[in-house]
């Protein structure tokens, strides 16, 4: 679902770290999860450090870049997809702002916007990309 082609579990502290920075070394993309203070180090090195758990300790819900309430698996791939989302609605809303922007602009240079009128549509975009944002919560 989320893409691993590798796990390693039930390490040592210490070569939870060695491991992660040698996997980031090579180039690749770490994911790291862990829910204890000794997995702090090793989250902190991580390309993607996620902390699990209520009960996971205060070192590693700091140093992650990912909380989840849960030690459910599962809620990792749901992370990643809620994740992928946002980042694509960001794109929307950058390239959106700059259309509407270079737009009005425009309009108002050549004279087809009154400067009253061009402050007025500057604020229409907002409107539309709050709203765009707002489709995240579904």
């Amino acid at each position: 679902q989320v893409g691993v082609n590798e796990v390693m579990a039930e390490m040592l502290p210490q070569d939870k770290v060695e491991a992660v920075r040698d996997l980031v070394k090579q180039g690749k993309t770490v994911l790291m999860v862990g829910d204890g203070v000794n997995d702090a180090p090793a989250i902190t090195e991580a390309s993607v450090g996620v902390a699990m758990g209520v009960a996971g300790s205060d070192v590693a819900i700091e140093t992650a870049d990912v909380v989840l309430m849960t030690d459910d698996f599962r809620n990792i791939a749901q992370a990643i997809r809620i994740g992928k989302r946002a980042v694509t609605n960001i794109k929307e809303n950058i390239g959106a702002s700059i259309l509407f922007n270079v737009l009005g602009i425009t309009l108002a240079s050549v004279g087809i916007l009154s400067p009253i009128m061009a402050a007025a549509v500057h604020a229409l975009p907002d409107v539309i990309l709050f709203l765009n944002a707002s489709r995240l919560l579904k």
